[in-house]
């Protein structure tokens, strides 16, 4: 019996002991229960702080990439495509009928409203400002190659004294427009936009752009409003041509128009590479010299109305040059106009 006692507590030597509670630092077994629970609700807590970082990070990836435009404002060259492709297409849809009906400039239009709020084009890159810088004061003498004013007041006629109607009547209405809605969230630019607006119904956005930087009006409140005049005269402009559309066509005369077919013939012989390098050169030393008297007279926004002064009388003075080198002007005018709009 004595060895078997002796076994029996040998093998109990042999058995794994029993499972207790280890202290750290000899702390009771609440207070280690309470470490545990610390020690758990601590990790908890860092699961939990990194979840929500990830998440606020993804979200923020995810509101960052849906911001980033598809074409960045430093890519140069996927944003020039865009903008002479939406000008191109612009131009071919005024072959179509919809097209026709709400002209190829309104088209362009439209397409670069509808890119820059799906965000296939930023709202601001370098590219809107070389347009703006280069762009704009090149088209403009390029499109008054024919203002030979002599000819003008004696081929326009009652067309001209329309004109001076219509632009009295847009001065008045603007004054109206602008004491019924004030537009105080525009501040002290109020009035100035107001300007502008009345500028470019009367002679069209490059207008705009002069009296804007003639008035010195902020470029946020200039972009608002571009994008108010482009919004509102696209519903305008469609509803206008769409009433027009209704009007039967005048019955076409056995000859055609004799000023078409000159026009016509002069853009097929003149349309040659010297008159259109001609063409630009012109341009770039008119707006040059419109540049220098600008600065000479510390003219603020001068360079657009000067240079178109300075067109106005060469075109006067040396008709024939200009009238050989006008065909070429009005194709790179109307490809450099559908950008501008």
């Amino acid at each position: 019996m004595a060895s078997l006692s002796s076994r029996l507590s040998s093998f109990s030597l042999l058995k794994p002991p029993t499972p207790t509670i280890i202290h750290r630092n000899a702390v009771s077994p609440s207070s280690k229960l309470q470490f545990r629970s610390c020690v758990t609700t601590s990790s908890n807590a860092n699961f939990l702080t990194t979840n929500l970082k990830l998440g606020n990070s993804l979200r923020v990836n995810s509101q960052l990439k849906f911001n980033c435009p598809i074409v960045s404002p430093d890519d140069h060259w996927g944003l020039w495509s865009v903008l002479l492709s939406t000008g191109a297409f612009g131009l071919w849809s005024a072959k179509t009928k919809i097209g026709s009906m709400v002209s190829s400039a309104l088209v362009s239009i439209l397409i670069g409203l509808a890119a820059s709020n799906l965000r296939i084009i930023p709202y601001e890159a370098p590219a809107y400002s070389t347009v703006l810088e280069y762009l704009l004061p090149l088209t403009v003498p390029l499109l008054l190659f024919r203002a030979n004013m002599r000819q003008l007041i004696q081929s326009t006629g009652s067309l001209l004294l329309a004109f001076l109607l219509g632009s009295v009547a847009t001065a008045i209405g603007t004054v109206v427009a602008f004491f019924i809605v004030p537009m105080r969230s525009l501040g002290a630019d109020a009035w100035k936009i107001a300007t502008a607006l009345m500028g470019s119904y009367i002679g069209g956005s490059v207008n705009y752009i002069a009296i804007s930087e003639a008035l010195g009006i902020s470029p946020s409140n200039i972009a608002a409003g571009v994008a108010a005049d482009n919004v509102i005269c696209a519903i305008y402009f469609m509803a206008l041509f769409a009433i027009a559309s209704r009007v039967p066509e005048a019955s076409k005369s056995s000859t055609d128009d004799p000023v078409t077919s000159v026009n016509n013939a002069e853009t097929k012989v003149h349309t040659l590479p010297t008159a259109t390098a001609t063409a630009i050169a012109v341009s770039f030393a008119i707006c040059r010299c419109a540049i220098f008297i600008t600065n000479l007279f510390g003219i603020r926004g001068g360079t657009i109305p000067i240079a178109t002064a300075i067109v106005v009388v060469l075109a006067t003075v040396f008709p024939p040059v200009f009238k050989y080198l006008a065909p070429s002007a009005e194709v790179l005018s109307l490809v450099l106009m559908q950008q501008v709009s």
